[in-house]
């Protein structure tokens, strides 16, 4: 843990209070509170009673019945009437701080209302606070589920389909009429609509043989073209001119597939691909659904 105060000021704050400031471990401090939190969730015995704000209803919510959804932000209570439509959709949104205002795209007319739930994992504690903070805002929008039980499961690999949907979702291209023509992918399949629409739109084509495999983990160079798909198909984004310069900043750039060069170029340009430490691409390692959260909540942030 690190701070902006000078240790003195800090030593006489503390000791204004009866406290030592030598004598307080700061980090051993803030697990105490954090397991109190815990607790004060599951709702045992703790010195910080909690309202557990993770709980979903049991039940589909009636299209235009107002219901009253509550969201507890630690020290604050938030509460809000609401109404859904028949589909249940929610409108995907994001705060404006130049105009103050919350940005959202509609596609039909119509009285709509704002919601947002938060959610707490305990899971992602000693996480990049750029992935908490995807995450937090991804699964509170719907655009990204959790691994239940207040788990996110961050260190998980995630799979073509479920990464496939949440880009669906980002962009509001889930079509659940949408046909499929994918040898190995059935009616039956929950991801059927996903394997559809991702093709309807031209985010993917399948591999050689007809097939999606939607079950098979997806790696880092699919996860990037089917990003940089959705950016230049939907967004208008441009492919680098310079591709070879782009591509100079990876260390591995000579095992960068010809095919997905252009893909990579314009996603690492558009600062939506995830940069290795060792400067290595490695278009082919299979990245966590933490790491996948973080490219993700950057397309959501291009996009919104």
């Amino acid at each position: 843990m690190t701070s902006s105060f000078d240790p003195q000021v800090l030593s006489e704050f503390a000791r204004s209070y009866g406290f030592h400031y030598d004598h307080i471990d700061p980090m051993s401090l803030v697990e105490d509170v954090l397991v109190d939190m815990e607790r004060g969730l599951k709702g045992q015995s703790s010195s910080l009673p909690m309202i557990p704000a993770y709980i979903s209803p049991v039940n589909r919510v009636t299209p235009g019945k107002t219901v009253i959804a509550l969201d507890a932000g630690g020290t604050n209570l938030r509460a809000a009437l609401v109404k859904f439509d028949e589909n249940g959709k929610a409108v995907p949104c994001k705060y404006n701080p130049i105009t103050h205002m919350i940005d959202a795209r509609i596609t039909e007319s119509g009285s709509y209302s704002l919601s947002f739930g938060a959610t707490y994992f305990t899971d992602m504690r000693d996480k990049s606070v750029e992935m908490q903070q995807a995450v937090r805002i991804l699964t509170s929008r719907g655009l990204m589920d959790g691994g239940g039980e207040q788990s996110f499961l961050p260190d998980r690999e995630m799979t073509r389909a479920e990464f496939l949907l949440v880009v669906l979702r980002i962009m509001d291209l889930y079509d659940e009429e949408a046909e499929s023509r994918f040898a190995d992918v059935l009616k039956s399949d929950w991801f059927y609509p996903v394997a559809a629409s991702a093709a309807k739109e031209g985010l993917i084509s399948g591999f050689g043989d007809g097939e999606f495999r939607g079950n098979a983990p997806i790696p880092k160079i699919q996860m990037v073209s089917i990003v940089s798909n959705a950016l230049s198909r939907m967004m208008r984004y441009y492919t680098p001119d310079d591709v070879d310069d782009v591509l100079a900043a990876y260390t591995d750039n000579a095992q960068i597939a010809d095919w997905a060069k252009a893909n990579v170029a314009l996603a690492t340009r558009s600062e939506v691909a995830l940069m290795r430490e060792d400067g290595e691409f490695d278009g082919n390692g299979v990245m966590t659904r933490g790491e996948a959260a973080v490219m993700l909540y950057r397309l959501f942030n291009l996009v919104w």
